[in-house]
C-alpha cells in the first residue's frame, strides 16, 4: 500500500518540473504519435502528462510495485485514455518485444535500480534501431539548495542515501548515467540539467518535497534518529516561515540513441 501522502507529493513533483522536462524531451525527439514506455511509472501523473500534450502516443507503463501499476491505472482512467499499456514487472526484464519502443522515458527511476547496466541492456534490446532513451534523475551532490541554508536538510538526506544503497538504489546516480550508456553502445549521447526554483514556481509546490514526515521509516529502521527528525522537523517549520526563503532543485538528463545499423 503506497501511502496517500506519498504519491500527493509525486504529483507535485510533476509539478514543479515538468513544462521544462517537456522541452527536454520534445529536443530529444519526444513527438506525437510514438510508441512510448514510461519505465517505472509510478502512479503515472508523468503518463498523463505525456498523454495530453502527445494525445497520438501509444503508451505503455511499466512499475514493478502492483500498487503504483494499480495508481497509475486507475488515475489515467479518469482521462478517458484508451490503448494505454499497463504492466508490473522488473525494468531489467520488461518481457516486451525487441525493437518495439520508439521513445522510452525512465524519471527518477534509476536511482532505485540495484543493476543499472542490465536495465539499460534491457532498454536498448526493446527501442527500435534509432529510438531514444532518456534518463531524468537525481545526484545528491549537484542536486538541492535552500537559501538560507537549512543545514538539518543534511542528516535526513544522508539517511535516505543509506537507506536506498541498502535497497540497491543509488542517489548518486546521475554522474554515472552518461558511461553506462555509452558503455552499452548508445549513441548521439546527451548529457543536461533541469533547473526549478521556488522563486519561479513557488514554495508552496516545494513544502511536499520537504515534508520530513514521509521520512519517518528511515526512523523505524534505525538510518536516523528520532532527534534528528525532530529536529529537522522544527528547522524546517522555520524556514517555511521565513519571507525570503528559497528551494533549488537540479536534476540530470541524459539521453541515447539506439543506433541504426
Amino acid at each position: 500500500m503506497i501511502p496517500s501522502q506519498e504519491v500527493e507529493r509525486l504529483r507535485f513533483q510533476v509539478h514543479i518540473s515538468w513544462h521544462k522536462e517537456l522541452e527536454s524531451l520534445e529536443r530529444l525527439g519526444l513527438r506525437d504519435g510514438l510508441k512510448v514506455l514510461d519505465l517505472g511509472c509510478g502512479p503515472g501523473f508523468v503518463s498523463a502528462e505525456l498523454l495530453m500534450a502527445f494525445p497520438g502516443t501509444e503508451l505503455s507503463c511499466l512499475d514493478s510495485h502492483p500498487g503504483l501499476i494499480r495508481e497509475a491505472e486507475s488515475f489515467i482512467n479518469e482521462f478517458g485514455h484508451e490503448n494505454v499499456d499497463f504492466r508490473q514487472g522488473e525494468a531489467h526484464k520488461t518481457g516486451y518485444p525487441g525493437q518495439h519502443f520508439d521513445f522510452i522515458l525512465a524519471r527518477f527511476a534509476f536511482q532505485h535500480f540495484n543493476d543499472p547496466k542490465a536495465v539499460i541492456s534491457e532498454c536498448y534490446r526493446i527501442l527500435k534501431p534509432g529510438g531514444m532513451l532518456v534518463i531524468i534523475d537525481v545526484d545528491d551532490q549537484f542536486g538541492f539548495i535552500t537559501e538560507p541554508p537549512l543545514v538539518e536538510l543534511d542528516s535526513i538526506s544522508n539517511a535516505l542515501a543509506r537507506a536506498q544503497a541498502k535497497g540497491g538504489g543509488n542517489r548518486n546516480v546521475g554522474r554515472w548515467l552518461y558511461r553506462l550508456l555509452k558503455s552499452s553502445d548508445f549513441d548521439r549521447l546527451d548529457l543536461s540539467s533541469i533547473l526549478v526554483h521556488s522563486d519561479e514556481c513557488g514554495l508552496e509546490l516545494f513544502k511536499h518535497q520537504l515534508d520530513f514526515e514521509r521520512y519517518t521509516p528511515m526512523m523505524h529502521h534505525g538510518f536516523i534518529t528520532r532527534s534528528q527528525m525532530d529536529h529537522a522537523r522544527q528547522a524546517l517549520e522555520r524556514f517555511i516561515a521565513r519571507d525570503d526563503a528559497m528551494v533549488m532543485a537540479s536534476y540530470i538528463v541524459c539521453a541515447g540513441c539506439r543506433p541504426v545499423r
